[in-house]
């Protein structure tokens, strides 16, 4: 894919995004509950709005079922290409901030959508030069998948491990751990991004 016809020479490079959409429920220290889309529908705003032209940005997502509609109007109103989501039978992903201080919170994932299969990622690699993988809730890919999609897709891959670094206890309270095999996945990426 070589992006619009009135794209800007040199910058036509098309974008895949994979990750998960959250439906967030943010509990402040102080004020209101707030609720909003977010996991990687903040990304893909700020992505849409740099690129030459927001069709650039290809989202492959996993969709959970209750929330198919609404995931795919918000997405098409921010322009982005959304022929790649992929419809999921389980409830989408849920996150509850819960901040006990003004620094501190407890996150805790209800729901949530499979990873996706190197098969349902395949018919948007055809069309993108450059995958950027966040792991927004840590399940996106398994390494398994990661080491395939590696092996198969010639761009470079970027790579968020964001909650890869977090597991989930019951209930859904995640917390801080090590990533097992973490040179493996490192080595399936061309660059890997990690925030503390």
């Amino acid at each position: 894919m070589t992006g619009t016809a009135d794209s800007v020479p040199g910058t036509d490079r098309v974008l895949g995004v994979v990750g998960t959409v959250v439906l967030d429920r943010i509990l402040p220290f102080e004020g209101k509950p707030v609720e909003s889309l977010g996991g990687i529908t903040h990304g893909l705003h700020a992505l849409a709005a740099l690129a030459p032209h927001p069709s650039f940005v290809v989202p492959v997502l996993k969709v959970g079922g209750d929330a198919r509609a609404f995931v795919r109007a918000e997405l098409a109103a921010l322009g982005v290409d959304t022929r790649f989501l992929v419809p999921a039978d389980q409830p989408q992903n849920r996150v509850e901030l819960h901040y006990t201080s003004p620094d501190r919170r407890r996150e805790t994932l209800t729901g949530g959508v499979p990873p996706l299969a190197l098969e349902e990622l395949e018919p948007a690699l055809r069309e993108v030069d450059v995958l950027y993988v966040n792991f927004v809730a840590g399940n996106e890919l398994t390494l398994s998948t990661l080491k395939r999609l590696r092996r198969s897709f010639r761009g470079p891959i970027y790579a968020d491990l964001h909650s890869l670094l977090l597991g989930r206890a019951r209930g859904g309270l995640r917390y801080p751990r090590p990533l097992p095999r973490w040179r493996e996945w490192v080595a399936s990426c061309d660059v890997v991004q990690c925030n503390a």
